[in-house]
């Protein structure tokens, strides 16, 4: 009896020391994901995480803010790119996520979005996220609204065409 009360006992503290070691594993889990979280809530552009159907798996606070009727990441989770955005524009976005999905290449350009009668400029990045064998299993999605720098650089380059016009003539 002496015994296996030992034994049990050693088993006792085996998995209270297992029990600890795997609180504080999922404390560190946590406060990892809380700074990952806080990293990418804090910059100045729209992050999301989109799958090959363009459903979106992740959106830091910027997206949610700049996504008309969005007040949560519960309003943007989920839901496709054609459930936020008008067609024309979710039909490109899709296209380019699933040309990352397909060739595995990353994606950066500037492009030109019009909705309800308004033109913006967004530079947009596309990058895949890969399993642990090097599929593409996601894509992040990193855009940036220029719309006063395309402006700025349109009226720049108009009054470089006035100054020229002036000084040839």
């Amino acid at each position: 009896v002496q015994e296996r009360t030992a034994a049990l006992s050693q088993n006792n503290r085996e998995l209270e020391l297992g029990i600890t070691e795997r609180k504080q594993a999922e404390k560190q889990l946590r406060e990892s994901e809380e700074r990952f979280r806080s990293l990418l809530d804090c910059q100045e552009g729209n992050i999301m995480v989109l799958d090959f159907d363009g459903v979106h798996h992740y959106a830091n606070q910027v997206s949610i803010s700049s996504i008309k009727g969005s007040v949560t990441t519960q309003d943007i989770i989920g839901k496709r790119l054609h459930d936020l955005y008008p067609a024309s524009v979710a039909d490109w976005q899709l296209e380019q996520t699933q040309r990352v999905f397909t060739t595995g290449q990353g994606f950066s350009g500037d492009f030109e979005v019009c909705m309800e009668d308004q033109i913006s400029w967004w530079h947009l990045n596309l990058q895949p996220i890969r399993n642990a064998s090097g599929q593409v299993i996601q894509v992040m999605v990193n855009s940036l609204d220029i719309t006063e720098r395309k402006y700025a650089e349109q009226a720049l380059s108009e009054s470089e065409a006035r100054y020229r016009f002036l000084s040839d003539n």
